[in-house]
């Protein structure tokens, strides 16, 4: 709802004010989500600053891909991905698992399914610094799982929002687009419009810097 009257605002003042410089900002990048799929329901571009819009990123792509074999176990592309991510020893089990289970589980258990077959956070933490912020891109699209009834009908609404192309040109050129991006990355940046989103109590100051004051000061 707070995505949706963003983007409500935003319009409003994209039809009030010539090529406005308008700012989305959140507090972690797993909040992108729903901003951006506001956005792209509403017709308004977008770029994410500094970063990858959220299904385009890898955790995301790789937990997609096991969906995906879920609902269609002849998807190569997903194989092969998996098969990389993976490795073959661990991703050719997987693959008739997936299946024999893809259309008994909603579409949140069957992310848990997949993600407690590969042991998938831990090989986050193995093999990248930034696992939290890995671990809340996922934890994001396990929440919007949860609106969906069947596997199909999410990967349906995922296909969408990838295929989606924010760009529009207007008069010979290109809208500006809105910029998204995290707290921290905005600094030293200037806009004439900023929108601040998800401002409440865990994720600003998020929850993690709760116990340090030092940590807090900095939030």
């Amino acid at each position: 709802e707070e995505a949706e009257w963003i983007a409500k605002e935003i319009k409003g003042v994209r039809a009030s004010a010539d090529h406005p410089r308008i700012a989305v900002l959140y507090r972690t990048n797993a909040q992108s989500r729903p901003i951006e799929q506001a956005l792209i329901f509403s017709a308004i571009p977008y770029r994410i600053f500094g970063g990858i819009t959220f299904y385009g990123r890898k955790e995301v792509r790789d937990v997609v891909a096991g969906l995906r074999i879920a609902v269609n176990p002849n998807d190569t592309v997903s194989k092969t991905r998996l098969e990389k991510a993976l490795t073959k020893r661990i991703a050719f089990p997987l693959f008739h698992e997936l299946w024999a289970v893809g259309g008994r589980l909603p579409p949140r258990e069957l992310i848990g399914f997949f993600l407690a077959k590969t042991d998938y956070l831990a090989r986050l933490a193995r093999e990248f610094q930034n696992t939290e912020e890995r671990k809340e891109n996922i934890e994001e699209l396990e929440k919007f799982a949860e609106t969906f009834r069947t596997t199909t009908e999410l990967l349906e609404r995922i296909t969408l929002l990838e295929s989606a192309d924010t760009a529009r040109t207007v008069g010979g050129e290109k809208e500006e687009p809105v910029h998204l991006m995290s707290i921290h990355l905005s600094k030293g940046l200037e806009f004439g419009w900023v929108f601040v989103a998800g401002a409440e109590e865990g994720f600003l100051p998020h929850h993690r810097s709760l116990c340090s004051p030092e940590e807090l000061e900095e939030e």
